[in-house]
């Protein structure tokens, strides 16, 4: 379940006990449209959000601010550094107000080159 107030977007990171990053839930204004991604283990992390703007994800704990390279909802971001950073949504399923893509995928590069793969549910979903 997805809910949202008509307040304007902020991501804030929170550390846990271990120090690592998540994200709050932003909330959506009227009109605005998000995705929201969290992970698919056990503990349900929000670890990716993007709107029209921006995007924040974070892999290994670690807050990084994308860029988008398309138009919302992208499927491509860009780092700070250059990176790419890849949505794969595969098969969608219909909310009232958006779609649920319960086996999508953010793919990234690590430093050393590696394809970084990380599942994720994204709901996106419109204000």
């Amino acid at each position: 379940i997805l809910s949202a107030c008509a307040t304007s977007p902020q991501v804030k990171t929170v550390s846990d006990a271990k120090t690592s990053t998540t994200l709050d839930v932003p909330k959506l204004a009227a009109g605005e449209c998000g995705l929201f991604g969290w992970t698919t283990d056990e503990k349900r992390s929000f670890v990716f959000y993007a709107d029209e703007d921006s995007a924040s994800y974070v892999p290994d704990g670690e807050l990084v601010v994308l860029a988008p390279r398309e138009s919302f909802p992208a499927l491509a971001y860009q780092d700070s550094t250059g990176q790419f950073v890849r949505l794969k949504l595969g098969q969608g399923e219909p909310l009232v107000g958006g779609m649920r893509y319960p086996s999508a995928r953010i793919v990234s590069k690590t430093e050393e080159g590696w394809e970084r793969i990380m599942p994720v549910a994204i709901v996106r979903a419109c204000q």
